[in-house]
């Protein structure tokens, strides 16, 4: 009943899963807010400041890469400014 659960498991979609949480709003517009992202980036220059949509829509597009390493579970998240 108390068994070590073995790591060996596959499950395929993992990944998959990771990617999409990395990448929600939910998850984002805090780490947006708290970091004050889009506050010194040219497009923000033109007015006061973007809205955290449009941020949020920079960051994804233009800005985040969630890649998986070959053969392992790890997860690169890159951030290029």
């Amino acid at each position: 009943m108390f068994q070590a659960q073995s790591s060996n498991s596959y499950y395929p979609y993992f990944l998959q899963d990771q990617f999409k949480i990395m990448q929600n709003e939910i998850i984002l517009y805090p780490v947006i807010q708290h970091l004050n992202l889009g506050a010194n980036w040219p497009r923000a220059r033109a007015t006061a400041a973007l809205p955290t949509r449009s941020r949020f829509q920079i960051l994804i597009r233009d800005m985040l890469r969630v890649e998986s390493q070959r053969s392992s579970s790890l997860i690169d998240i890159n951030v290029a400014g």
